[in-house]
């Protein structure tokens, strides 16, 4: 009996660890907002990828994938470069949809926020949360939901 105790008490505690506790125990890498040049990586088995710094010193990746080319913006960074989110952006200059398609992306779609910027073009974005860290193969999974909001995004403005 005691064992059986043992083994649900066991079982409770892996449900209750956070996943990226569980991950570590694995043996999996765990990827926060510090580390760019891993997020970089995955960027660039997506595509063409390169590192910048934005205006306000964070880091930033351009690259480019499903023939359209997006930014990737860390966020919510600490003085010590740590940052929590990122944030994936691509802007299409050319194309100026109407509000209403606009409206329709958002009430349709799960994944991906759609706007008409200042300059009236169609802009899409979409953020990750790293703040307590994530798997590479959970990032790689986010760059690929990235990619399949780009696509469908571009199809859905009439972009070409």
């Amino acid at each position: 009996m005691q064992h059986k105790m043992a083994s649900v008490a066991l079982l409770l505690a892996s449900i209750a660890l956070p996943s990226s506790v569980q991950a570590q125990a694995a043996g999996e890498q765990i990827i926060d907002g510090g580390a760019v040049d891993t997020v970089l990586a995955i960027a660039q088995r997506h595509g063409d990828a390169t590192r910048e710094h934005q205006m306000n010193g964070n880091p930033g990746i351009s690259g480019r994938m499903a023939d359209t080319d997006y930014y990737i913006y860390f966020v919510n960074c600490d003085s010590e470069g740590v940052c929590e989110d990122i944030n994936f952006y691509a802007g299409f200059s050319e194309s100026q949809p109407t509000l209403e398609s606009i409206n329709e992306w958002n009430r349709d779609r799960r994944f991906g926020k759609a706007y008409i910027d200042y300059e009236d073009d169609a802009v899409i974005e979409m953020d990750i949360n790293l703040e307590y860290g994530v798997t590479a193969d959970n990032l790689d999974a986010g760059f690929l939901v990235w990619e399949t909001v780009l696509t469908e995004f571009r199809t859905h403005i009439g972009y070409e």
